[in-house]
Formats: structure tokens, C-alpha cells, sequence
């Protein structure tokens, strides 16, 4: 739904890059519901949502940068994905699993 309602002139001028919206929606939002609740896992979260707007940043200005950079700039948007996934892969890694005082069975994580 949050695609849906953009102008596809802002869709094409940042090179498809609003499809990724919902994304960075979820981190934000999930970051802040974790902090909030006291999680340091809702840091990494943030951080992966800074990440993905560099990683937009590149790959909406990618074909304008062409023309006189002709590697472009669309391998950083790979670069940083990768760089948020291994962001993300470390607080599942460090956080995924619920604490033994604040089990499933209370309802909270």
C-alpha cells in the first residue's frame, strides 16, 4: 500500500527504489518498538535502516552518475545490502533468542 500511492514520476526519478519503502518502514518501526521496550536490538534495527537509505541514495542516482562515471554507482547498492544483511544477521545472532526470565509463555520477548 505505501507503493501504490506514489507518483510513478517519483518511482522512475529514483531508478525504482520506492518498491524498497516497506522495508525501511519495517526497520524503522520495529527498531523504535524495541527500544522502547528496552531492547539494544532495536539499535540494529535503526542501523539497518540508515544503511538502506545510503544503499537507496546510490541506486536512485546510479544512472545520472553513468554518464561520467561508467562504473556507476549501482555495486555500492549491492555492497551496502550486503553490509545491512550482515547487520541484521548479527542481532538475530545476538538477540534472535529469547531470554530465559522473558519466555514465550508470558507473551513477551
Amino acid at each position: 500500500m505505501i507503493t501504490y500511492f506514489l507518483p510513478p514520476w517519483l518511482t522512475q526519478a529514483t531508478n525504482g527504489t520506492t518498491a524498497y519503502l516497506p522495508a525501511l518502514a519495517g526497520f524503522l518501526f520495529f527498531g523504535l518498538v524495541a527500544l522502547v521496550r528496552g531492547s539494544r536490538a532495536g539499535w540494529y534495527a535503526i542501523s539497518c535502516a540508515v544503511i538502506l537509505c545510503l544503499a537507496f541514495f546510490f541506486r536512485a542516482v546510479d544512472q545520472a552518475v553513468c554518464g561520467s562515471f561508467p562504473l556507476g554507482t549501482h555495486f555500492l547498492w549491492h555492497m551496502l545490502i550486503a553490509a545491512m544483511l550482515g547487520v541484521m544477521l548479527t542481532a538475530v545472532a545476538k538477540y534472535g533468542h529469547p531470554s530465559p526470565q522473558h519466555s514465550t509463555r508470558s507473551g513477551r520477548f
